[in-house]
């Protein structure tokens, strides 16, 4: 009753528990000056090889002539601050070089970087310095990125000038994603409070937003249940692609059209689980193109034709000689396996039956295997040959592009193996050509499992859906987003025995007076920087996954459970998705979404390219009907059947697994 107004009342309030929320995480850590002593003491030492390896490192570089690109970077900052004074420093003469200095994406900028741009830009005369970014898509802090960088940055700034214009994003879907950063104020260490972005776009078409969540099990559902079945639920809806279930604007020609499959992408925090979501896109018949993955050098086109050169290079290694014969490439059967080596106790050994020339008694097998000796021998001498005609040469025997082509996503698989081709050509010019060193980086690239994207998908092939990752998905943009696996808990939480932080500084776990790591005071303070650090990222990662929609956004992942730290679990907070039934509405100021809970049967979608001839079945399934029923051995059910489901694949019979196969 005695404040002056309410407002001042919520005011004082607010500021109250701000102070409370505050206190609670600083409260005192509990300190045994024995384990910090010996905290200390271990953290010493680490440091003390740490400089000396890093000093090797130096001198092995020098020796060797040779920087890396933290290096160039150093190295230019070096230079820059040392000739600072005098108007013929090397920094003075950069500087008159130049009259406008540029950054663009300067939220991915470092301090070191930064650094470089305000040396030159505060010379007189030098350049105008000139940046442009968003802190609110800060998402490489992995990178070195700071965002602090940005903030410091803009405060200094001479002038402003914001950007809320957003040309790319229909109507509702902008408000949808502006009300949803506003109300959970996810980005507050970044922007508080949330400044929207103004559509600049007209909604010629109905934009969707929706929630697919499969329905909640029980507590000890795994979280691998609940990735299948939204997978299924993604594939189910793309799967209506082709039926003109979505509209899209179209860039070129500013009209609406028919989305296509290549108009879908599928947006993941992490690939560790997309195995996942490519099964259930194969199993709709839905073509994709994976983006950035582990996958290239785990692909079978590119594990067959490296057994292949493996086998050429080592010929005593048996195991590379059983992939190679079991692959595509020669294509004999597990029994033909067995019958070579000798027999079930492989008393002669499958090297030795190959060499020696040994028969199979089945026909086909025998043939294959025939061939498969002579491509051996054929190559074996044009191994001198140069690495990238040779491997051209390999291609020409095998005519492996026109196996693979026959199977599901071929154009794909094609690509991946011609980029093998171009990979050797790249290789012959910057290492020895050898081809035993181009079988031995194949496989060092493999086990390093570096991120080496699929070959690009052909420039007008609209008919495959991408995926990839969030971070690879920054600065494009799509008509179709599916941002999938929201029940995957953010990263924050356990850390490991080492801490590290720039500003903070470095601890490390020690042994306890129990007998188990215990981690010191420091240890605990640089964890708990790094965990608020790495969860406002998170925070950031969604936004700009959400951005990259144009026209629809999907929003789909495991129920949020109790205590968990996922994206979903905010969604259900902001608008209890969770609880929802199938098919119920969330209105927002200017935008409606729909919830999904139902998971639907094995959807199978019609390729664009195949709809000239589901008419024709079509007409050969009226004429067939009425008449005495038809069944096939291998289907197992009824021909007529079988010609419904491919007519209308959403009507699929009732069917052993081999005719669902």
């Amino acid at each position: 009753k005695n404040w002056s107004s309410e407002a001042a009342y919520e005011s004082v309030k607010d500021g109250l528990n701000a102070v409370k929320a505050c206190l609670k995480s600083v409260t005192p850590l509990e300190i045994d000056p024995e384990l910090e002593s010996r905290a200390a003491e271990v953290a010493a030492a680490i440091a003390h090889v740490y400089a000396q390896t890093a000093e090797a490192l130096r001198c092995a570089k020098a020796k060797q002539n040779v920087l890396d690109f933290d290096d160039l970077i150093a190295k230019a900052l070096e230079v820059l601050r040392n000739n600072e004074k005098g108007d013929d420093s090397v920094c003075a003469r950069t500087a008159r070089g130049l009259r406008h200095l540029l950054i663009d994406e300067f939220q991915d900028t470092d301090s070191v970087q930064y650094e470089i741009a305000r040396l030159l830009a505060q010379r007189q005369p030098g350049p105008d310095l000139f940046i442009v970014g968003d802190a609110k898509q800060s998402i490489y802090y992995f990178r070195g990125a700071e965002v602090s960088v940005f903030h410091n940055a803009r405060n200094t700034a001479n002038a402003l000038l914001p950007m809320r214009g957003n040309f790319r994003t229909a109507p509702p879907v902008l408000q949808f994603i502006n009300s949803f950063f506003a109300s959970s104020d996810l980005l507050s260490q970044v922007e508080s409070p949330f400044n929207p972005l103004d559509p600049q776009r007209s909604s010629s078409s109905p934009s969707r937003i929706e929630f697919l969540v499969p329905p909640a099990r029980t507590d000890k559902t795994p979280i691998e249940t609940y990735r299948e079945e939204e997978a299924r639920m993604i594939a189910a809806s793309i799967a209506t692609i082709p039926h003109g279930a979505f509209d899209v604007l179209d860039n070129t020609t500013g009209a609406a059209r028919a989305a296509r499959f290549g108009d879908a992408a599928i947006l993941l925090r992490s690939l560790s689980n997309v195995h996942l979501y490519e099964r259930a896109l194969r199993e709709a018949g839905i073509p994709y193109t994976l983006v950035a993955g582990a996958g290239f050098y785990e692909r079978q086109e590119v594990i067959d034709f490296r057994n292949l050169l493996a086998y050429l290079v080592d010929p005593c290694d048996e195991l590379t000689l059983a992939a190679l014969l079991r692959g595509p490439i020669v294509g004999l059967s597990d029994n033909a396996l067995v019958e070579l080596a000798g027999g079930i106790g492989a008393p002669r050994g499958l090297l030795r039956g190959f060499i020696s020339n040994v028969a199979l008694k089945e026909p086909i097998q025998n043939e294959r295997l025939s061939a498969a000796r002579d491509l051996i021998n054929r190559l074996d001498k044009e191994r001198e040959r140069p690495l990238s005609e040779f491997v051209q040469i390999v291609f020409g025997a095998i005519g492996l592009e026109g196996v693979v082509l026959r199977q599901f996503m071929g154009p794909q698989r094609v690509g991946n193996l011609r980029k093998i081709a171009a990979l050797a050509e790249t290789f012959s010019g910057a290492r020895p050509p050898g081809l035993r060193a181009f079988v031995r980086y194949l496989d060092d690239m493999a086990a390093r499992e570096i991120r080496e994207g699929e070959a690009a998908p052909d420039a007008d092939d609209h008919h495959s859906v991408t995926i990839m990752t969030i971070h690879k998905a920054k600065g494009l943009e799509f008509p179709l987003v599916y941002v999938a696996d929201l029940g995957r808990d953010a990263k924050g939480g356990p850390t490991k025995d080492f801490a590290l932080h720039k500003d903070a500084g470095f601890a490390v776990k020690v042994i306890g007076p129990d007998g188990t790591l215990t981690a010191p005071a420091l240890h605990k303070g640089i964890c708990a920087i790094r965990n608020d650090e790495e969860m406002a990222e998170e925070a950031r990662i969604l936004y700009v996954a959400m951005t990259r929609a144009r026209d629809h956004l999907f929003l789909s992942g495991a129920p949020a459970k109790a205590g968990g730290n996922a994206w979903m679990s905010v969604l259900e907070e902001q608008y209890g998705v969770c609880g929802k039934n199938d098919g119920e509405a969330i209105d927002g100021k200017g935008w409606q979404s729909f919830v999904r809970r139902a998971v639907p049967p094995r959807a199978f979608a019609v390729s664009p390219a195949l709809a000239h001839i589901t008419a024709d079945i079509g007409r050969i399934r009226n004429r067939i009907r009425g008449t005495k029923e038809i069944s096939s051995p291998r289907l197992g059910v009824p021909v007529t059947d079988v010609l419904l489901a491919i007519h209308n694949p959403h009507t699929r019979p009732a069917a052993t697994p081999r005719a669902s196969q």
